[in-house]
């Protein structure tokens, strides 16, 4: 199986990203994506897709941290994104979750857009997926997406919106990622919507080391927990974890072209 996001360039992954590797082989976990969350983590990202045969990269710019982008820093991302082995856009879209919080460091939301539609155009431009990160403002990331989505496809990540926005994701034609929050408790909701979503349009991936399974929660999280979220999407649609696997591997060969 395949965890489409999983930051191995972060702590506590890095120098130690062989055993990290080995865990998750040990659990079915062949496969990695490795989306940048900045200029330097994007290099990072590009540099272990090269060091290791079974992860690839993506290379983008949080939301959050999407200040001060201009064409010098577009045309370096351009370069970063046609290396080989980078198989997507991402991550990048929009966080009001965080502005609300800190206004005084997160862009606004115009800013915010302007530079998720500069990233889409790139994505269109070099005929790659987009990796979606969008907290607290999926109306306003669908309507960008919607200008793009005939191109490339759209991936809406770590996905823990309600019935209506998975319902306007799906009707756009993007796919959703889940992670472990299916397993927390008060996510109910959440798993209720996991049993209505046509499975050939769910992506596995862990936000490693973000979102720990629920026994887990104060630890952090690795590659190896994306078999974790393949039996708890198991459980909820009462199938087989082989079904998940198949289904999510053969969404993962459609969106990003890697054989799996």
């Amino acid at each position: 199986m395949v965890d489409t996001h999983c930051h191995l360039d972060f702590a506590p992954f890095n120098y130690h990203e062989v055993e990290y590797l080995k865990r998750a082989a040990e659990r079915g976990v062949t496969t990695i994506i490795n989306p940048g969350t900045g200029l330097i983590e994007s290099e990072r990202a590009v540099a272990l897709a090269r060091k290791f045969p079974n992860v690839y990269a993506a290379v983008g710019i949080h939301p959050t941290s999407a200040k001060g982008f201009d064409i010098t820093m577009a045309e370096t991302f351009r370069g970063l994104a046609e290396r080989e082995k980078v198989v997507a856009i991402g991550e990048v879209g929009l966080d009001y979750y965080q502005l609300e919080r800190r206004p005084d460091e997160v862009p606004s939301a115009r800013e915010q857009q302007l530079v998720f539609e500069q990233f889409c155009s790139l994505a269109v431009d070099l005929h790659l997926p987009v990796i979606v990160h969008a907290r607290g403002a999926y109306e306003d990331a669908l309507a960008i997406v919607e200008g793009y989505i005939k191109s490339v496809p759209f991936i809406f990540h770590s996905f823990d919106g309600n019935a209506s926005q998975a319902a306007a994701i799906l009707e756009v034609g993007a796919y959703i990622g889940l992670n472990n929050m299916i397993s927390y408790p008060k996510n109910e909701e959440l798993r209720q919507i996991v049993k209505e979503l046509p499975l050939d349009r769910i992506l596995l991936e862990t936000d490693s080391p973000f979102l720990p399974p629920q026994e887990r929660r104060g630890e952090h999280a690795e590659p190896a927990d994306c078999a974790n979220v393949a039996e708890i999407i198991a459980e909820i649609r009462n199938i087989t974890v082989p079904i998940v696997e198949r289904s999510t591997n053969n969404a993962v060969k459609t969106v990003f072209q890697i054989e799996v």
